[in-house]
């Protein structure tokens, strides 16, 4: 963190109201195991934020607002479409994205689970 910038700790703390009720008598300011946050600009977060993924959504935003150029030829009777290589790439990476974060798996003849996975250090 920089000098300028305020340290900011956080705690949260699931659970039964009365085990809250409980941990709230046994601890202080002082003997909580608090958490640091990463302060970053422009949003200041005041939760814990894991900002790995930030670089990736960046290149889809800039991706998203590029214009590209469209060819379009004819072939035959019809015309054909070239898509830029990076749409193609972003494409693929999410499908494969998709696949590796959700599983199908039948538990029974009847029944139809979905399995979620981390990607990325995020629960989806």
């Amino acid at each position: 963190m920089k000098n300028n910038q305020p340290k900011i700790k956080y705690f949260d703390l699931y659970g039964l109201r009365e085990e809250k009720y409980e941990f709230l008598e046994s601890h202080s300011v002082k003997n909580t195991e608090w958490k640091w946050l990463e302060l970053k600009r422009p949003y200041f977060w005041f939760v814990p934020k894991d900002f790995e993924l930030e670089e990736k959504y960046n290149k889809f935003m800039n991706l998203k607002n590029k214009e590209f150029k469209v060819k379009m030829r004819l072939v035959g009777n019809s015309y054909a479409v070239s898509i830029p290589k990076e749409i193609v790439l972003f494409m693929n990476t999410q499908k494969e994205m998709m696949n590796d974060m959700v599983r199908l798996c039948f538990e029974e003849m009847d029944k139809l689970s979905l399995s979620f996975e981390r990607v990325g250090g995020i629960k989806r």
